[in-house]
């Protein structure tokens, strides 16, 4: 059993390789430990009987089973589809018309590798659900760590839900966390344990007698665990403190991050595994010890007589029930979309200034005020429902949120008084949807603002700020499961930027967003914003967090949300951030249906779930994977009908007043764009560029493929991609067809592409010479320095350097095309490098240039031509550092080519 206690192991120790559970995963690392636990298992697996014999006369049940895999397969996400497709692999090997040995033992280990991590799926996504509520361990278990730590010479107390250590460095207070008690490795493999224990019953054990050694079995695990627990928890404590011991007094203390290594866990279960091997056996019957194989005591079970397809419906039919019981979000009827946002007492994030061209005229506005505001969220919304606001000087009182059924509060600074709140609880009781919208560490005190309404609720926001365990903190990328709430069932990858989490307590809801590879901070009120200096400290917890909360009170709903950043005008436009908040917004504009269908689809799924599993009783192991196939089949049957159920109750919605939707094309150009609040690319790319866009009263939005051409203008930056013959003639028909292409490039984009889209609308890019000078364009901009720009051929110029067109429009079909040449002259080097500052007058200038060129070409107007030189100036002798031919060309005298 040595053998099939490593493999359980490793395969316990695979799932955080595989998934961004605590690090990053490391799929090299993730296939080595599942590929060498299927060898062990090979090796180890066979008892005394002949598999060879058992295996024979099984072939249609296997073929069955392989069949109804092959569907969860195709639908589950990695590394959750591992378990499918190894048992489809162990299946397709014994089902070879030739058997070899190799193929008997590859067999044999994943056949089993594949059912252990059907069963640790199934208990990791228990643990994730468990501890997303709450990672601190209930009393008395702090105690009891405190205790161990006592035992060991150590001064210590518990306090609350931490472990209080002392060291001659410090005080340190230890997160007293399931994940340092009961991590989900060893958690993993006791769960592990206890199907490999039922494969090895199944297998040596007669039918009557398995029952019972598997009983003796998981006593015996179970004891070797729960003894394990205390040493380990002491283990890491004691490593903790010799590792501060050791430290440099100098240097941040960094000494916790064993806790969550997974490979310090996995080396870990060398003890139980060798517990495990000496202590856990399965009672064989005397006869069979003695050799007597012939002579085994009669079966006391009898398989039943229920054909195997009426049983396998059983199984399939419950797992389907229990799917739609743990997937499903039923939704009401819509209501009429009246959504208001509240403005009273909160001073930050406003909606009531328009985010456009005048932020940056007025002086001391333009950084924090312009960015850290709402105006562009507030205006998507405005597309598709009946938007106001609930002003300053307004009441929150029954009469004022009766005129409206989504109400939406965010980032409060100012408390609200006890009637407020009751109002507030009130309006969703008696059916309103309710958004409350946070940020980390209680900043400006939004946390207990919106507690003051949440906490009668059954949950609050906590005072924390959740990092990422990726290589900078701050990439936090959400991807919804493969079954996703209605609220993001249309979001694409999404970044966080700086959230909290959330209590959910006692409250009746679900997670709408619930993330893992994350760990958090308290606040450090010593700084102006409350924002930590990320730094694994002993009082962190990590794991998964809960970052979105769905919940039912009274007749309503709510919402809570935790990142109130990313709705923040310098990120909307970034994929998931404007879907999300419209997910949200939908969502609470449904009501409750009149009963919640979910409870009752678990009590139904029992029934079968009993009989088939009564039925299935004394059958062999071939029948078992056909149920256990069955079961998969239901899964994936009722998680595509409910989300077939979802998308059909909450499409999205209609746009009401549909506004300018400018794309960003991802497609052909992969310049740098921002990322949460922070520009990318170290100032040579185009994400403040970006934001400008929506300042002309636009939509902006990142698309690739086909659905690059959904807006009213594609904005193609610095193309370096190769372009298809496809692709252009979708480009043609795009513009033809009334759309508006902006072509921005620049000699700094080496390997430039741009060409290849303008030819067919006769423009084109001299890539051969870059130039430098004064840009002329309309009369009414300013006049600024350009280095490096290219020429741009065809068309009618619009903006010059001297004589050289940089910038020309044409017309194609019913629509135009720009190029311009000189895009340099907005990357966010140019641009300031960051929205939080004061633009200097050169900035300024080039902003004023940006929105002259664009508007008119946004708006479908027609640009002036570009301004002629001054008589003055076609006078003056050309740059210092002219081309060759500079003196025989009269337009070269105008500029000079540039030094790249």
């Amino acid at each position: 059993m040595m053998r099939l206690w490593i493999g359980t192991a490793l395969l316990a120790g695979s799932w955080l390789l595989g998934l961004n559970y605590f690090y990053p995963p490391s799929p090299w690392a993730w296939f080595a430990t599942v590929v060498a636990a299927v060898v062990l298992f090979g090796i180890g697996g066979r008892s005394s009987d002949d598999v060879q014999a058992e295996e024979h006369g099984h072939r249609p049940l296997e073929i069955a089973a392989l069949v109804l895999l092959l569907p969860a397969a195709w639908f589950a996400p990695w590394p959750y589809r591992a378990a499918p497709l190894l048992v489809v692999f162990g299946l397709a090997l014994q089902l070879l018309p030739i058997r070899r040995r190799w193929s008997d033992l590859l067999g044999r280990g994943a056949l089993l590798a594949g059912v252990v991590m059907f069963v640790q799926a199934l208990a990791l996504e228990t643990y994730i659900g468990h501890t997303m509520r709450s990672h601190e361990l209930p009393s008395p278990l702090p105690d009891m760590l405190a205790g161990i730590a006592g035992l060991l010479g150590v001064d210590a107390t518990a306090d609350g839900s931490t472990v209080v250590m002392h060291s001659m460095r410090q005080v340190h207070r230890l997160g007293a966390t399931w994940e340092l008690l009961f991590d989900p490795v060893t958690f993993l493999f006791f769960i592990g344990g206890l199907a490999t224990l039922a494969w090895w019953a199944q297998r040596a054990i007669p039918v009557g007698q398995r029952w019972r050694a598997w009983i003796g079995g998981l006593r015996t695990l179970t004891l070797v665990v729960l003894a394990w627990l205390p040493l380990r928890a002491g283990l890491l404590m004691a490593l903790y403190l010799h590792r501060v011991v050791r430290s440099d007094p100098n240097r941040p203390l960094h000494a916790i991050n064993h806790c969550f290594s997974p490979w310090i866990l996995l080396l870990l279960l060398i003890v139980p595994v060798l517990l495990a091997w000496r202590f856990v056996r399965l009672h064989v019957p005397a006869e069979k010890e003695a050799g007597n194989e012939g002579e085994s005591e009669p079966a006391t079970i009898v398989p039943s007589t229920v054909p195997l397809p009426a049983v396998a419906g059983l199984i399939a039919l419950a797992v389907a029930l229990l799917t739609a019981a743990i997937y499903w979000a039923p939704l009401g009827h819509r209501k009429e979309g009246r959504v208001m946002v509240v403005e009273r007492h909160s001073e930050w994030e406003p909606t009531t200034k328009e985010y456009d061209t005048t932020w940056f005229v007025e002086p001391r506005i333009f950084g924090e005020g312009s960015g850290y505001n709402y105006a562009r969220i507030y205006r998507y919304l405005d597309q598709f429902y009946a938007m106001s606001r609930l002003p300053e000087n307004g009441k929150i009182d029954d009469a004022t949120l009766a005129k409206c059924d989504v109400l939406v509060i965010k980032d409060p600074t100012i408390r609200y008084s006890p009637k407020e709140v009751e109002a507030v609880q009130r309006f969703v009781e008696q059916g309103g949807g309710l958004l409350l919208v946070g940020d980390h560490t209680n900043f400006e005190r939004s946390s207990t603002i919106m507690n003051d309404i949440a906490r009668p609720m059954g949950f609050i926001f906590r005072d924390d700020l959740l990092f990422s365990f990726q290589e900078t903190p701050y990439d936090q990328l959400y991807v919804k499961p493969t079954v996703a709430h209605p609220v993001v069932q249309d979001l694409p990858p999404m970044d966080f930027a700086v959230s909290c989490s959330i209590d959910p307590g006692s409250s009746n809801g679900r997670a709408v967003i619930a993330n893992t590879g994350l760990w958090n901070m308290g606040p450090e009120y010593h700084f102006e914003n409350f924002h930590p200096v990320p730094q694994y400290c002993p009082e962190m917890q990590y794991g998964a967090f809960i970052q979105v909360w769905a919940a039912t009170h009274g007749l309503g709903r709510v919402l809570a949300f935790t990142d109130s950043t990313i709705f923040s005008n310098f990120c909307v436009g970034q994929p998931g951030k404007a879907e999300l908040m419209l997910g949200m917004v939908e969502w609470l504009n449904h009501a409750n249906p009149w009963v919640n269908p979910r409870l009752w689809l678990f009590l139904l799924a029992l029934p079968p779930l009993v009989v088939g599993l009564w039925m299935a009783r004394g059958r062999d192991r071939a029948s078992w994977l056909v149920l256990l196939a069955a079961g998969t089949c239901g899964w994936v049957v009722a998680a595509m009908a409910v989300i077939g159920l979802h998308r059909w109750n909450m499409p999205t919605p209609k746009r009401l007043d549909p506004e300018r939707r400018i794309v960003i094309d991802r497609t052909l150009s992969d310049v740098p764009l921002s990322k949460g609040p922070s520009i990318q690319g170290d100032g040579e790319g185009y994400g403040l560029l970006e934001q400008w866009f929506a300042r002309l009263g636009c939509n902006t939005v990142r698309k690739q493929g086909s659905e690059a051409f959904s807006g009213d203008v594609l904005a193609v930056l610095c193309p370096s991609r190769s372009v298809t013959e496809e692709f252009r003639q979708r480009f043609v028909k795009y513009v033809a067809d009334g759309g508006r292409l902006l072509v921005i490039d620049s000699p700094e984009n080496v390997g430039s592409t741009a060409n290849s889209l303008l030819w067919p609308f006769g423009l084109s890019l001299d890539l051969g010479q870059p130039w430098k000078g004064k840009l002329s364009t309309q009369p009414t901009l300013p006049v600024v320095d350009v280095e490096p720009a290219y020429r741009v051929i065809g068309g009618r110029p619009v903006a010059k350097l001297g004589e050289i067109p940089v910038a020309a429009v044409a017309r194609h079909g019913k629509g135009s095309v720009m190029a311009i040449g000189f895009g340099s002259l907005w990357n966010d080097i140019r641009m300031g490098e960051t929205w939080l500052i004061e633009p200097d007058a050169a900035s300024k200038e080039r902003f004023e240039v940006l929105f002259g060129l664009l508007r008119p070409f946004f708006d479908g107007r027609p640009l002036p031509p570009a301004a002629s030189p001054p008589a003055a100036a076609k006078d003056k002798a050309p740059d210092s550092d002219p081309a060759p031919k500079a003196d025989a060309d009269p337009v070269l005298k105008e500029s000079g080519p540039a030094e790249l």
